[in-house]
């Protein structure tokens, strides 16, 4: 693994090849940790039915960082390391229990959940945050789960549900 570089502070110096050398090592440092990185967020209203885990629909993403996103609900690896990931889910009605799950090649990774509140206000559900290791191929998904009996819309308000995974090393 890479050590990293003596910090420059550039105050009355010349640009030599040796500090250009410098600057080369700060760039390769950064790069060894590169990989996926996305942030993807709904944009249209998605239909929830009653007590079932269903996968939540991105409409968009940025940053899409080595390609995590291509449509549809799954981020999936293209680099493998330890990833971190986030999520947050809206919901536009209030009654009944709310879970957000996150998801690694369909098996359940971390669940959370929240009490709905009373009408008229939205349910914002952080499903907190949960680290992973990934291969090329493996995908995480975020879900939402609820039990108001009928069913209910995400939200799009205030940004909407959004899934963001980070590669964080290798």
């Amino acid at each position: 693994m890479a050590t990293v570089p003596t910090v420059r502070t550039w105050i009355n110096e010349l640009l030599t090849a040796t500090k250009m050398n410098e600057i080369s090592s700060m760039l390769n440092f950064l790069k060894q940790n590169s990989g996926g990185v996305c942030v993807a967020q709904q944009t249209a209203q998605q239909f929830l039915g009653p007590t079932a885990d269903v996968p939540i629909n991105f409409n968009s993403a940025f940053p899409n960082v080595d390609g995590m996103w291509s449509g549809g609900t799954r981020l999936t690896a293209q680099t493998a390391g330890w990833y971190m990931m986030g999520g947050l889910v809206t919901f536009t009605a209030a009654g009944g229990a709310r879970f957000g799950k996150f998801r690694k090649n369909n098996v359940t990774l971390h669940a959370a959940s929240g009490p709905a509140a009373a009408a008229p206000i939205e349910t914002f559900l952080d499903v907190g945050t949960y680290i992973t290791f990934m291969n090329p191929g493996d995908y995480l998904e975020l879900t939402a789960w609820q039990n108001t009996g009928g069913t209910i819309a995400t939200s799009v308000n205030d940004g909407g549900s959004q899934f963001a995974v980070y590669r964080i090393a290798s």
